[in-house]
């Protein structure tokens, strides 16, 4: 019964303009009740939407219409990142996304790689993306390269989230490249040098994590793991009201452990 009326709505799709469809399959794909129906929805308005990026003029629409994805540009508006997600009946979400040039180049970025500790000191490629919903760019230059600090959110499985500063060059030959080791934990003869920072917290708490203009650094809550707040883990990790920060010494961006509220 659910595939006849997917298939009934799939076949009145056909009949709506290429913005209209977009629309509606951006809808059902964060909307459906049964996570089959949306996983199969964001398949379709995947397709659809590479092939309305790659059509001429493209970086001219704005997209306002698909409310569920996400699209942020840097501060020349000379590309955009696009990501959105989709979540299935198991909980877990899938992300997808695409880096639009001015110029007309597309780069999609798959969803390869889970955020875990060891991913906070590797770098990586469009097809090896830790995928998730972009909120925020910060442009910065370093050694007369332009690097983006991309802060998004990831939902993962329901229990946990994470929060993640990313960080955004292009190469020579202008393909994305992400992780850079620009943040510094701790000096020393062995400094710990990051190329992204990764926040997990329970999915029950509400962290933040951003650039802050008026402190001219980037800041996110202190957390830390607590039992007995949740049936659905045995160790809730959550904000204890406190607030840590990375700040820039034209090198790296240093951590510091306590900062004023």
């Amino acid at each position: 019964m659910r595939l006849f009326i997917f298939g009934l709505l799939t076949y009145f799709t056909t009949f709506l303009s290429a913005q209209e469809s977009l629309s509606f399959y951006c809808d059902v794909m964060s909307n459906a009740y049964e996570g089959e129906n949306r996983v199969k929805a964001g398949a379709i308005f995947n397709d659809l939407f590479n092939k309305e990026l790659l059509e001429k003029n493209s970086f001219d629409k704005p997209f306002t219409e698909l409310k569920w994805v996400s699209i942020k540009y840097d501060e020349a508006k000379t590309f955009r990142l696009i990501t959105w997600h989709v979540k299935n009946n198991n909980n877990n979400h899938k992300y997808f996304g695409y880096i639009q040039k001015k110029d007309g180049t597309v780069t999609p970025l798959l969803d390869k790689a889970n955020p875990n500790p060891d991913s906070e000191y590797e770098t990586s490629d469009a097809e090896n993306w830790t995928g998730c919903l972009y909120y925020n760019i910060k442009e910065v230059e370093i050694n007369g390269i332009k690097n983006y600090l991309l802060f998004g959110f990831d939902a993962n499985n329901g229990i946990s989230n994470f929060k993640i500063c990313d960080v955004l060059t292009f190469g020579n030959d202008g393909k994305p490249v992400f992780g850079n080791e620009i943040f510094m934990i701790s000096e020393g003869q062995r400094p710990d040098l990051k190329s992204r920072i990764i926040i997990e917290y329970s999915a029950i708490a509400n962290v933040n994590f951003n650039y802050n203009e008026e402190m001219g650094m980037i800041v996110h809550d202190h957390i830390i793991a607590r039992t007995g707040i949740s049936d659905k883990e045995p160790v809730s990790k959550i904000p204890d009201g406190t607030y840590v920060g990375y700040k820039w010494n034209n090198k790296y961006w240093k951590y510091i452990d306590k900062i004023e509220h």
